[in-house]
């Protein structure tokens, strides 16, 4: 009681603080109450009720597999799925259809979570990564549901704090039945911390059997013409970029003048600061991206990506794998400490290369020289995905209703 009284409090205080920054990035009214528990989902309640959980784009397009194989073998199942982000939340519309309701996930108060679990009832819930949430797991478990983790990670910076407080650490993961990792190095921090190593398994990422997009020749046309690209010019893509990263980013590819340059800010709040920074630096031939849900169309379309967040610290890299399933060359800076193991596979196939900020310009030039061995490589690393996702599904498998 009195650890979901401080944890309560905790939020309590985060959500205050929040709140002004939530009001000024223009958050939807819809997100808005529901992330503060004032408006839940509707229910048509069916006796098998699965609740899958993503945080945002890239967990919710690395669902869509699992999604596709919930619906054929248990296709009586009311599936619901929340989002913590406004990007997550319209991914989850688009690429998963067919859901009984999707909703933002309410702040993790013990009331609200309790609410909204009675209100689901599910039977199971299934988590991506890191997005572990206390109450809302014992929630589920103490109406019967199971709690699942697929793609699990956690950092060495987390591992060192669930040692510092291991009780606090096992009381959380207590409420997991299975916690399926990405990799060795993740599981090897997670098995102290349950206290089943049966409830471990190491089942690979399921970003790596993200569908990739196929765009027909007339797709192509279009996308080309919305983008403003003329039939036959070459294109750069920047993806998932962060303050302070533009700049510095285009003034590496100056020399680049004859490539059309596609700039992608990893938040739409940004646009508009993004498209004041291009006016002023009279760049002709860089182009914003100021749609949600198109990076993987820009990749499609490109020689050459350049992913952002990870040219400065304080952010740990994106999904360095979309790219590649785009079968080009993909660039990205020495901050990836989030991304690990996409980065280790990425540059053990060769299909990429890790630069900085001060040689980004040389290190395209020198990808451009050797663009089609890249492409090469990187044509055979997108068919490792398949493994993940058998392995992911049969250890799901024992813990479906």
């Amino acid at each position: 009681m009195i650890l979901s009284f401080l944890y309560n409090l905790t939020l309590l205080l985060g959500v205050l603080c929040s709140l002004p920054k939530w009001l000024w990035k223009g958050k939807s009214k819809k997100c808005l109450l529901q992330r503060l528990g004032l408006s839940l989902p509707k229910v048509k309640q069916g006796e098998r009720t699965i609740w899958i959980h993503m945080v945002s784009m890239g967990e919710t397009r690395a669902m869509i597999p699992i999604v596709e194989r919930l619906k054929q073998h248990y296709p009586d199942a009311e599936l619901f799925f929340s989002s913590t982000t406004e990007t997550g939340h319209q991914e989850a519309q688009k690429s998963l259809p067919g859901g009984a309701d999707y909703f933002f996930l309410p702040i993790d108060f013990s009331w609200t979570a309790r609410r909204l679990v009675k209100r689901l009832r599910p039977c199971l819930l299934i988590l991506s990564e890191g997005d572990l949430w206390f109450h809302t797991m014992r929630a589920v478990r103490k109406r019967g549901g199971e709690v699942v983790v697929l793609s699990g990670k956690i950092s060495e910076v987390s591992a060192r704090r669930f040692s510092r407080f291991p009780f606090l650490a096992k009381k959380l993961f207590k409420e997991i039945d299975l916690f399926c990792t990405q990799n060795e190095e993740y599981a090897f921090r997670i098995q102290s911390l349950l206290s089943d190593r049966e409830r471990l398994s190491v089942t690979g990422n399921l970003k790596l059997a993200t569908p990739s997009i196929h765009l027909s020749q007339s797709e192509t046309a279009s996308w080309l013409k919305t983008l403003g690209i003329e039939k036959g010019d070459k294109v750069l893509t920047v993806g998932s970029t962060h303050p302070n990263e533009e700049e510095e980013i285009i003034e590496q590819l100056r020399e680049f003048s004859d490539y059309k340059i596609l700039l992608v800010p990893r938040h739409p709040e940004r646009f508009p600061i993004v498209k004041k920074l291009l006016n002023r630096l009279n760049q002709k031939n860089v182009i914003l991206v100021d749609r949600m849900g198109i990076l993987p169309v820009c990749y499609q379309l490109s020689e050459l990506a350049i992913v952002g967040g990870s040219f400065l610290p304080g952010i740990g890299g994106h999904n360095v794998f979309e790219p590649i399933q785009a079968k080009i060359p993909v660039l990205f800076g020495p901050h990836m400490q989030s991304q690990k193991e996409l980065k280790t596979l990425v540059l053990d196939a060769k299909a990429g290369k890790e630069t900085s900020l001060q040689t980004l310009g040389q290190t395209v030039k020198e990808v451009l020289q050797n663009r089609e061995v890249l492409s090469e490589n990187a044509a055979q690393l997108a068919s490792i995905g398949e493994e993940s996702l058998n392995k992911t599904w049969k250890a799901l498998e024992k813990h479906l209703p």
